[in-house]
């Protein structure tokens, strides 16, 4: 995918959390929300909800940096150093690369954070 897809991506999840957590905490404010209406059913499914678009926005993040990145450094004349070659050589490597560590990491810590109550 291109750059403005990735940032499209990117932009949208943030904008969704953003407009989500203000309209939560408008609900909440007026008491619409409260803690006998959601129970803790819907409280879990809005920290699952929210989880997701989390992660939905640190995985687009990385491919928009290595993108942006690799593109400015060719724009401000650096595109014929080794380092700028071989990253725009190995860009889809470098993203999957960096998308496992991501992955693994995420594989170790949601089981720690279930068994410590996170979802409850």
């Amino acid at each position: 995918m291109s750059l403005k897809a990735w940032a499209l991506v990117c932009a949208s999840a943030f904008a969704v959390i953003i407009v989500s957590a203000i309209i939560g905490a408008m609900l909440e404010s007026s008491g619409t929300l409260n803690d006998e209406v959601v129970r803790y059913k819907g409280q879990n499914m809005v920290q699952v909800a929210f989880f997701i678009l989390f992660w939905i926005l640190g995985f687009t993040i990385i491919p928009c940096v290595i993108k942006l990145f690799i593109f400015l450094q060719i724009k401000i004349g650096n595109g014929e150093f080794f380092m700028i070659k071989w990253l725009q050589a190995h860009e889809q490597k470098v993203i999957y690369a960096l998308w496992s560590m991501v992955f693994i990491g995420m594989c170790l810590a949601v089981p720690s954070a279930i068994k410590d109550g996170l979802f409850k």
